[in-house]
């Protein structure tokens, strides 16, 4: 590797890595948030699951209203999904012992 190509190398690892460093807090934080929103969130769909098949004697605007909160709590679910794939595929794009195993 000709030196021209090993500092245009060198430079991109350098990004690599500062991105890297500035993206990993918020990489955590959407881990730990994935985690403390489905948790609650499961309950949220569990009871709503619960009290449509047990909706004895409920009046169907009561239904309506426990179906709205099943399809909220169903979108949000979904949305978290969504994050944590960007955030794996975040993972793989960025494999700084990759990069620094071919730097060296």
């Amino acid at each position: 590797m000709k030196n021209n190509e090993k500092n245009k190398f060198s430079n991109e690892v350098t990004a690599d890595f500062n991105t890297y460093t500035e993206l990993k807090p918020y990489i955590a934080r959407c881990l730990q948030l994935n985690h403390e929103l489905n948790n609650p969130l499961a309950g949220i769909i569990g009871y709503c699951d619960f009290l449509l098949e047990t909706n004895q004697n409920v009046p169907d605007e009561i239904v309506s209203y426990i179906k709205q909160i099943l399809k909220c709590a169903e979108r949000m679910e979904k949305t978290l999904q969504d994050l944590s794939q960007i955030k794996i595929k975040l993972n793989e794009k960025i494999n700084l012992s990759t990069l620094l195993e071919n730097h060296e």
